[in-house]
């Protein structure tokens, strides 16, 4: 399975006016630290924020963005589902969300979620990603027997792939083509 890159808490859209102080302080803090690659310590301050408003989307998604970055997947998944369910319509999370939803070997919902991110703002590094997702997951149904090449795979075509379905599938089409 391909790494995929998560976001940085760079790309955290964080909306400082309507934080308190100290909340605004310790999100910089955290900033500064992953800047000096010092991301458990930035985690410390996104836990530090999270105990004065412990269901802010934004800071939700900044905790799971930096869990990302520790390659910690389910911990991750499970803050950025929280910061959807908290209001969130931030493409960034549902970036995260395909991000974490892929190393979880769960490549459906990760397209999913690449998906929803793309229907928010239309992005070619997110569309890349879902492209890599969904390459992966077709292999994947290749190699469990449920579908199988119809022809050989055309080197740098921009043609769709077609698939032959095997016995458990009706009809197989490329999402990712162009």
């Amino acid at each position: 399975m391909v790494d995929l890159k998560a976001p940085g808490l760079d790309a955290l859209t964080f909306k400082a006016s309507k934080h308190p102080k100290d909340v605004r302080d310790q999100v910089w803090r955290a900033t500064e630290m992953v800047g000096r690659g010092d991301i458990e310590g930035a985690l410390r301050s996104f836990d530090a924020a999270l105990a004065q408003q412990h269901s802010d989307p934004e800071l939700l998604e900044g905790k799971g963005l930096l869990l990302l970055m520790l390659d910690r997947p389910e911990e991750a998944l499970a803050l950025l589902d929280e910061a959807v369910n908290a209001g969130s319509d931030d493409p960034t999370v549902q970036v995260g969300r395909g991000v974490a939803l892929h190393a979880l070997g769960r490549l459906n919902e990760s397209v999913a979620a690449f998906n929803q991110a793309l229907a928010l703002r239309p992005d070619e590094n997110v569309l890349s990603m879902k492209r890599v997702v969904l390459e992966e997951l077709l292999w994947s149904l290749v190699r469990e027997g449920k579908a199988a090449w119809s022809g050989g795979k055309p080197k740098g075509s921009s043609k769709r792939v077609q698939l032959t379905p095997g016995p458990s599938i009706s009809e197989m089409v490329h999402e990712g083509r162009r």
